[in-house]
């Protein structure tokens, strides 16, 4: 069987095991497990094909199932216009390729689903090395995929897409090749390089400026029914040159929308209020980006800190993730009666007034929140501005206080790193008299440098919970400082709580007092750790 023969080659089945990693460099979770991967070298019969092509997913390994895809320049020096700066082994996929492997190409294309050209780090051409380096198509391989597809889709199910742009000004007409009706998530990486001369900056901006509204419009047209879009840009490309032609022409099925930017390219009011335009249900922008307070000694919570505030109608969740700037009023620029959901990754913490006054400015521009979620950390620095770093401790529910006149909260998360916050029975208390719809809550904290308030938190506290939130069924706690002999003694007096299900304690809770927990307040709590 001629297709056995072809994946017998050793570079091959080398390429399916090595896969089994994640690509050095790569952010992205692409395990494949060997047990899923069994499936293909156990035996080489046509479903097991079917299933290679599904779980090789980078255009290297599925066009390497070619013989005809090989090695045509080893350490080839990038063009001046390549985000990249190092050598790279260039492959060449010949437009004349034999009929059989076309039509294998053709054949198994269909199954393919997801497709990354991101971050092109694999194994060196000798399949038996351990050396990785960059791998690039050829010039001419782009074109010999545009003549041998015509105007049609490389793979015509492709749900998943992941890009990054190396040589814009001729990957823009390669690029539609990959972008099928039938396409629903795209991530695309435009950062233009560090390392050109200031002399090649105006010329390389003004050939992304030329590109960009291109690629826009092929995703538009040829893309339809794209759900999720997320956008990576660096060097001289700011949000603009991507928004200005996203809010003219985009997918009408677009609702979802991830920013990622460098920490020195700032977002304008201007680009929030583009962002406004588009149908979109999520949104995620980059935490780093920054929009000037006015002076973080103003802390009076009556003054607005963003001069102007963008609404947004239709959103329901917002995130702000990678190390969330509190010295930017970013997510004090946008509003919307309709989000239902905030993430904050990473805020970096600079004083409890001043987190304090961000949560009264979420509160009145999200009056809607069911769903919040913090992460806050230390701002590096020992001082800002002359104000000095918090070297008090405040409870958390004091912390968030305008967060709890919100009384349709039904998911609350609190992820403390290295912030002397004191957490104890009291703070349960008002979270569950002050969210009755709560249905997850989790406070977790790590340790603080220096004196630690410690995290108190008891029994007075479950039951509080447990009277006062009928609906809560996950609760995440570092820590629980329970007497089983008090919890005993009030078995009688104790309110019981049928939705509890699942209770983590970071610091091991004694089985003894977790059946006890089961028997007197929570009936459906798993007894498992």
């Amino acid at each position: 069987m001629e297709s056995v023969r072809l994946l017998l080659h050793a570079d091959v089945l080398c390429d399916i095991a090595e896969w089994t990693d994640r690509l050095p460099g790569s952010q992205d979770e692409r395990r494949k497990t060997l047990a899923r991967l069994a499936r293909v070298c156990q035996a080489f019969h046509e479903p097991a094909i079917r299933v290679l092509w599904r779980e090789l997913d980078t255009i290297f390994h599925l066009f390497l199932v070619l013989p005809s895809f090989v090695l045509s320049r080893q350490n080839a020096e990038p063009s001046p216009h390549s985000t990249h700066q190092k050598p790279y082994d260039e492959y060449f996929l010949p437009a004349d390729i034999p009929s059989h492997e076309w039509n294998r190409l053709r054949k198994y294309a269909v199954y393919v689903k997801s497709v990354t050209f991101f971050n092109r780090i694999y194994p060196g051409p000798s399949r038996i090395a351990t050396r990785w380096g960059r791998m690039e198509l050829s010039r001419d391989s782009w074109s010999s995929i545009k003549q041998l597809f015509s105007d049609n889709p490389v793979f015509p199910n492709l749900q998943h897409l992941r890009w990054q742009f190396v040589e814009v000004d001729f990957e823009v007409n390669a690029f539609a090749h990959f972008l099928p009706s039938s396409l629903r998530t795209l991530a695309i990486n435009c950062q233009t390089s560090s390392h050109f001369p200031e002399t090649h900056w105006p010329q390389s901006l003004e050939l992304w400026s030329d590109r960009l509204p291109m690629i826009m419009e092929e995703i538009s047209t040829r893309a339809p029914e794209l759900v999720k879009l997320s956008l990576s840009y660096g060097g001289s490309l700011t949000a603009a040159h991507f928004l200005t032609p996203l809010s003219l022409t985009h997918p009408a099925s677009l609702r979802d929308l991830a920013i990622e930017g460098l920490y020195d390219s700032p977002l304008q009011v201007s680009d929030i209020v583009l962002l406004s335009r588009l149908p979109l249900e999520s949104l995620t922008l980059d935490g780093r980006h920054r929009i000037e307070r006015r002076g973080i000694s103003n802390l009076n919570p009556s003054e607005p800190v963003c001069a102007q505030s963008v609404a947004f109608s239709g959103l329901r969740d917002l995130r702000f993730s990678r190390h969330y700037d509190a010295l930017s009023s970013l997510s004090l620029c946008l509003n919307s009666a309709t989000v239902e959901s905030l993430h904050i990754d990473e805020y970096g913490f600079i004083t409890a007034p001043s987190l304090r006054q961000d949560c009264a400015a979420w509160k009145r521009a999200f009056p809607s929140l069911t769903d919040f979620a913090c992460t806050f950390m230390p701002w590096s620095r020992t001082r800002v501005d002359g104000l000095p770093l918090t070297d008090g401790s405040e409870s958390i529910s004091a912390i968030y206080t305008p967060l709890l006149e919100l009384r349709n909260m039904r998911r609350a998360s609190f992820r403390i790193a290295n912030v002397p916050v004191i957490v104890n029975d009291n703070d349960l208390v008002a979270f569950s008299e002050s969210w009755p719809l709560l249905e997850v809550l989790s406070i977790t904290t790590h340790p603080y440098v220096g004196d630690s308030p410690g995290f108190t938190v008891g029994l007075s506290g479950l039951l509080s919970l447990a009277r006062n939130c009928p609906r809560l069924a996950f609760l995440d706690l570092t820590s629980l400082v329970i007497d089983p002999v008090v919890l005993s003694s009030s078995m009688d007096r104790t309110p019981k709580q049928f939705a509890m299900q699942t209770l983590q304690v970071r610091h091991d809770l004694e089985p003894a007092v977790r059946r006890l927990l089961a028997d007197v307040v929570f009936p459906n709590l798993s007894c498992k750790p």
